[in-house]
């Protein structure tokens, strides 16, 4: 998905409601687990085509093409690796299709390898915590590439209803008492957060009439790898 905008990404995009999921539990009935309503249904949304039959959502079709190109020859599964890679909500869905095909699919080569440019977040604090445990086990990795101030990448910080939540709380104290008696409030595990390592971009002026640039890494926000700048001279 290259991210390029139409009215349906756009919907999607703004849909921010928390969608909590129990995949991951280990009964089934309670998680933490809360990913960004519009992008998930992107991916795992069902279709109906022109005669009304529903069709198989974006993710398992994609996963029936995989199996199947990897079923037919067994050597595959020691010779390729699988990559998914995507560009603004290309990059968000990227994301979510490399976790649920590391948790749900074992017999994929290992790990499955996730690059995305310009992704906006796409989970809560559990979400990301959960991710990175399966890159400790060597199930799942992510490079997420990103500009400096990319506004794309900046959001979105909570789902709707935590913004509701937080507005109320400013402006109307009583207001918020209601909510809260309603049970409509949202708490911070509706907060979203980044994943995997990032690449960090940047273009800077160095020197009168000098543009220099530089690259980070980092990792669970602590920086590691610095790049250097067009005179190859290190950037602290």
């Amino acid at each position: 998905n290259t991210g390029n905008y139409n009215q349906n990404k756009y919907n999607h995009d703004n849909n921010i409601k928390a969608n909590t999921k129990t995949e991951f539990s280990e009964d089934e009935t309670e998680s933490n687990i809360c990913i960004h309503q519009g992008f998930y249904e992107y991916l795992f949304g069902s279709t109906i085509d022109n005669d009304a039959s529903r069709k198989q959502n974006k993710f398992h079709e994609i996963m029936t093409h995989i199996q199947t190109l990897l079923d037919s020859n067994p050597a595959y599964r020691t010779t390729y690796k699988l990559y998914i890679t995507g560009h603004s909500l290309g990059g968000a869905l990227a994301t979510l299709f490399g976790f649920y095909a590391s948790s749900f699919h074992p017999s994929l080569p290992r790990p499955v390898t996730v690059v995305s440019v310009a992704s906006p977040r796409v989970g809560n604090l559990e979400f990301a915590r959960t991710f990175a445990r399966f890159e400790s086990y060597g199930c799942l990795r992510h490079l997420r590439i990103a500009n400096h101030k990319d506004p794309v990448t900046l959001g979105p910080t909570v789902s709707s209803k935590r913004a509701l939540t937080l507005a109320t709380m400013m402006l109307s104290p009583l207001g918020y008492a209601a909510l809260k008696l309603s049970g409509r409030d949202a708490g911070a595990e509706e907060t979203y957060y980044h994943t995997g390592m990032k690449m960090k971009l940047r273009k800077e002026m160095v020197g009168v009439g000098v543009e220099g640039k530089r690259c980070e890494l980092s990792y669970s926000g602590k920086v590691f790898v610095l790049g250097t700048n067009d005179r190859g001279e290190g950037v602290a």
